[in-house]
């Protein structure tokens, strides 16, 4: 029995393997399993795991053929012996004393979810400006619907919201409300944590930055662009706007939800070489979302820059959005 269980899916992640394990070696707190996923990888992805396991007693390795990162997280779920559970990515580091300074709040109070800030490093490994956190040095507490109405915008638009990175949760809590990941090739993550927040009755935020997220690294599933990855992206819209109406919640968070979404898949595909009428057409095939795309709404668009982006997209994809077609 140990305190915290890390579970970690894996494939093809050779590269970037040796660089998290030594964050995780580091860790300050000592009580903790890490159970590694391989997920059939062709790399030497397992080589490092298996002398990574012989040095370290607090390492379990279950291996898998390739089915994808919700069967892995699931795996290692349902085998996870701590009282909390962290999903991370092996591609990602962490800071040294994540665990213990969580705790600290975690073993003061019963949390369902317990979420930090991310910040983020480059496939050199090297730190960036870039942060998601809190703009303001606080910590929020969500007990009760009031207080999740009242926090909702800073746990939407200052936090990774969708990411199960940045989060400690208890196993307790997901086990009685049978929260497993789905297996869609992307968006796993979002769907997952659509339905725990929903579910929470406890949600903890803090300011501190604690993972640190590997921006844009290559061969990674979540850059591919194609019809799969439209049909994940538009359910996690379908489902983020069923929870907001199910909480009553305020129409603007699924529009800058299904915007970001919609500008970013148009982005991806105009950058293709073939295939992007067709595509595109898929993609504003969806009028229950593409509806929400109305030049009135454009002062529910979260921050300036957004509301250009929006402007830009509304007349850019005009005929699409009028006619739904090219």
């Amino acid at each position: 029995m140990c305190e915290v269980s890390i579970i970690v899916p894996c494939y093809n992640v050779e590269p970037y393997l040796e660089m998290f394990i030594d964050s995780l070696t580091r860790q300050s707190f000592k009580d903790f399993e890490v159970l590694f996923v391989d997920d059939g990888s062709t790399d030497g992805t397992r080589i490092i795991l298996n002398k990574f396991k012989k040095k370290d007693k607090r390492v379990q390795l279950i291996s898998q053929e390739n089915q994808g990162v919700g069967v892995a997280r699931n795996n290692g779920l349902l085998r996870a012996k701590g009282k909390y559970v962290c999903f991370f990515d092996p591609d990602d580091i962490v800071k040294f004393d994540l665990l213990e300074e969580s705790l600290k709040k975690l073993r003061d109070k019963k949390f369902d979810i317990y979420i930090y800030g991310i910040g983020y490093i480059n496939n050199n490994g090297e730190f960036l400006p870039k942060k998601t956190t809190l703009q303001k040095k606080e910590e929020i507490l969500i007990c009760d619907y009031d207080s999740l109405v009242k926090n909702f915008e800073k746990l939407f638009y200052e936090t990774s919201m969708f990411s199960p990175c940045n989060k400690i949760y208890s196993k307790e809590f997901l086990l009685d409300n049978n929260l497993l990941f789905p297996n869609n090739r992307t968006g796993q993550d979002s769907l997952f944590n659509i339905e725990a927040i929903k579910k929470a009755q406890t949600i903890y935020i803090t300011h501190e930055i604690y993972y640190y997220y590997r921006f844009n690294r290559k061969g990674s599933a979540a850059r591919k662009i194609d019809t799969q990855r439209i049909k994940d992206d538009l359910l996690i819209c379908h489902s983020f706007t069923k929870m907001t109406h199910e909480l009553d919640l305020d129409l603007s968070y699924p529009l800058n939800l299904n915007f970001q979404k919609y500008y970013k898949l148009t982005k991806r595909i105009n950058q293709k070489k073939s295939n992007q009428k067709s595509l595109l057409l898929y993609l504003f095939s969806d009028q229950k979302l593409t509806q929400l795309f109305k030049l009135h709404r454009i002062s529910d668009i979260y921050g300036k820059k957004n509301k250009l982006r929006f402007l830009y997209f509304l007349m850019s994809n005009y005929s699409l959005l009028r006619k739904g077609k090219l």
